[in-house]
């Protein structure tokens, strides 16, 4: 007994939406990829900011202490 070459009610279309479907799932695939990287370099960027501002924060605080150190030179 030959077994049959595709499923009962299947036919040959079956090849067709199972390419169909790796066709929509590597664009789906590729898709997230991008969209992944885009995050990825926000985030970068996020962090970039953040350790600048923290090195802003940090030399206007020796500023503000060097600052309030010649006004109390000033003072005597």
């Amino acid at each position: 007994m030959e077994l049959p070459k595709y499923p009962a009610g299947a036919g040959p279309a079956i090849g067709h939406r199972l390419r169909q479907r790796r066709q929509e799932t590597a664009a789906a695939r590729a898709d997230l990829s991008y969209e992944l990287a885009k995050l990825e370099d926000q985030a970068a960027t996020t962090f970039a900011d953040l350790d600048a501002r923290e090195a802003t924060r940090q030399r206007l605080t020796g500023l503000a202490r060097e600052q309030r150190e010649v006004n109390r030179g000033a003072r005597r």
